[in-house]
């Protein structure tokens, strides 16, 4: 009978001894960004802060970060490289206080900046990465959108890495606040474009679908142009393309993909997509420092290691760029 009293004991002991080792581990777990909502995360934006760049810049972020700047009794700079943000954002009214300062001029901000209303920061992104990296804009905040982290806890700027890395490295350095919204839709892409989740001060959860570029289908001189731009690419060695932003090349996927290639480009958007899909794609890896397209864009960059993202300090390097094979 002393025995049989005895199990009881021991199991209680042992869940015991469980628990109490439970417990320790999560005293010594590295703490986490604080969760909280939009509103209050946009309360937590310093003097200087960076968006980031296209769909991963947290939309329902930036009109608390706004209102909460116009309450203020001080110009709040706010710095955008290209944007989805809108056109509220870059009134005469709201420039006085939560004033825009433009890397890259976009539809919203175009009147803004011939207006005077914005700053324009005249560069070329990898002479704004470098100024970037030596502190010149003295960044204290970013606002961004990652996706959820991985079993390593390390989580994705998805579709853009560009200046967006250098700023958050840039806020790291100085002890200021990297902010974000996590969300399931962004592609957890490979590259130069992760962060520890516990390096980031506070996060808001969120799963709107990410803002898309629209894709228009070429006319008949789109499609001509890209066929007459596609011969001037080398049939018999794996050349390597870049392409440029803007919608006159929208045909230029179809017409590249009989092609041998590797991709090397600032922007990827959907003419990816045909290059790089089929049991034979024209290339077979493309490295990029932002993705700005649709939903079937971000999904085939999810998890893909033959998509990567890098830096413009990267990307957009002259010496890099012309150390490419055959660059076309």
């Amino acid at each position: 009978m002393r025995t049989r009293n005895l199990v009881p004991a021991i199991l209680l002991a042992t869940a015991l001894a469980v628990l109490a080792t439970s417990s320790t581990k999560a005293q010594v777990r590295p703490a986490g960004p604080q969760v909280i909502s939009a509103k209050d995360a946009g309360k937590l934006i310093g003097r200087k802060v960076f968006v980031a760049t296209g769909s991963a810049m947290p939309t329902s972020l930036i009109r608390p970060m706004r209102e909460f700047a116009l309450s203020r009794n001080y110009r709040t700079d706010v710095f955008y490289m290209s944007t989805f943000a809108g056109s509220a954002n870059f009134t005469p009214e709201v420039a006085a206080k939560f004033h825009p300062n433009l890397f890259f001029v976009s539809m919203s901000n175009r009147e803004a900046a011939s207006k005077g209303h914005a700053t324009i920061v005249r560069d070329s992104l990898f002479k704004l990465g470098q100024r970037i990296e030596r502190g010149e804009f003295a960044f204290d905040t970013v606002a961004v959108r990652v996706s959820p982290p991985n079993k390593d806890g390390l989580v994705s700027l998805g579709t853009t890495g560009d200046l967006t890395m250098s700023a958050i490295k840039d806020v790291l350095g100085r002890g200021g606040h990297v902010i974000a919204e996590v969300n399931p839709n962004v592609p957890f892409t490979t590259g130069n474009n992760r962060l520890r989740y516990d390096q980031l001060a506070a996060v808001y959860e969120n799963a709107d679908p990410l803002p898309e570029l629209t894709q228009m289908a070429p006319n008949v001189a789109e499609a001509h142009l890209a066929k007459n731009v596609a011969k001037l690419v080398p049939n018999r060695r794996r050349s390597t393309i870049q392409v440029g932003i803007g919608g006159s090349l929208v045909g230029i996927g179809e017409a590249l993909k009989s092609k041998r290639l590797r991709i090397w480009s600032e922007m990827g958007s959907d003419w990816v997509l045909p290059v790089m899909s089929g049991p034979k794609p024209a290339a077979r890896e493309g490295t990029f420092s932002f993705l700005h397209g649709t939903t079937a864009l971000f999904r085939h960059a999810d998890k893909n290691p033959n998509v990567r993202i890098d830096s413009s300090l990267v990307v957009n390097d002259p010496k890099v760029i012309a150390a490419q094979k055959r660059m076309v």
